[in-house]
């Protein structure tokens, strides 16, 4: 009996301690399906955000090479727009020209003017009084014959003045002002302005002058037609006036627009950056 007991005591003892293996077994299966799908888990988690970054940077890089073609379009158009610059040169040059005609025609009025004074003091005699009017009527009629020869090619120079100016004024609002521009085209298009103006200052002074001269019989009918065309002229001068200043306002904001997108680029670049060095870290 006791030989009995003590196999069944035995017996127990190993049922128990395959029990406690297989339990154990179980517990260490169970905690390493929960790993494997944690693991799982955190794969499919960094795949779909690997992806989604994928996906920005691309985004990004197709806004960068839209901005790319932008930038180099402008570019394009500046360059084409450096004809311009140059005959904004000529007018400036051809403008310095005409203020050093206008000065000169000024200092030989003042001179002819002072040599008449002179003459008028030295002849005295009452004798001498016929000689002294007809001697006074050729010098006028002189004076007015030159005077007459420099406001016709004054005409000429200010008409191709105009011309070129209605050239530019057409070209400036008709083109497409995409860009830049510059500092230094936005000023050279205010010299033009200025020029214009000039233009216009050294006409009215021309008109001045001319009025101030006194007209001799048969003239009159011509002075009128030319301040007509004068007045004309000038007219037409304001309106191209207005149409640069108009040009030169649309050319700001298209600058700030182009700097708007230069900081968009600048921007974009630096978040590409950024989501790349993410990714690597990834």
């Amino acid at each position: 009996m006791e030989v009995c007991k003590t196999i069944e005591t035995d017996d127990r003892y190993a049922l128990g301690d395959l029990w406690n293996v297989s339990v154990r077994s179980c517990t260490r299966q169970s905690s390493v399906e929960k790993n494997r799908k944690l693991s799982d888990d955190k794969d499919r988690q960094l795949q779909k955000r690997v992806s989604e970054l994928q996906t920005q940077i691309q985004r990004l890089e197709r806004k960068i090479a839209l901005l790319k073609t932008e930038n180099e379009t402008l570019k394009r158009k500046q360059d084409d727009k450096k004809p311009l610059e140059e005959k904004i040169k000529t007018l400036k040059k051809r403008n310095a020209e005409l203020a050093a005609i206008a000065r000169r025609l000024e200092e030989k009025a003042k001179h002819l003017q002072q040599e008449n004074m002179k003459k008028t003091k030295e002849i005295t005699g009452p004798h001498d009084t016929d000689h002294l009017k007809k001697m006074f009527a050729r010098q006028r009629a002189k004076d007015l014959a030159e005077h007459a020869k420099s406001m016709l090619a004054k005409d000429r120079e200010i008409e191709d003045l105009r011309k070129k100016c209605q050239e530019l004024a057409d070209q400036l609002s008709n083109s497409d002002f995409s860009g830049p521009e510059n500092v230094q085209m936005y000023e050279e298009k205010e010299e033009l302005v200025n020029i214009i103006k000039q233009a216009a200052k050294e006409r009215l002074l021309l008109e001045r002058q001319f009025a101030k001269i006194k007209p001799v019989p048969g003239r009159k009918l011509v002075d009128e037609e030319k301040y007509k065309e004068l007045v004309e002229t000038s007219e037409t001068l304001r309106r191209e006036i207005t149409k640069l200043q108009k040009a030169l306002s649309e050319t700001e904001r298209l600058e700030i627009e182009l700097t708007q997108k230069k900081l968009e680029c600048e921007r974009l670049s630096q978040d590409i950056d950024k989501e790349k060095k993410r990714s690597k870290l990834l």
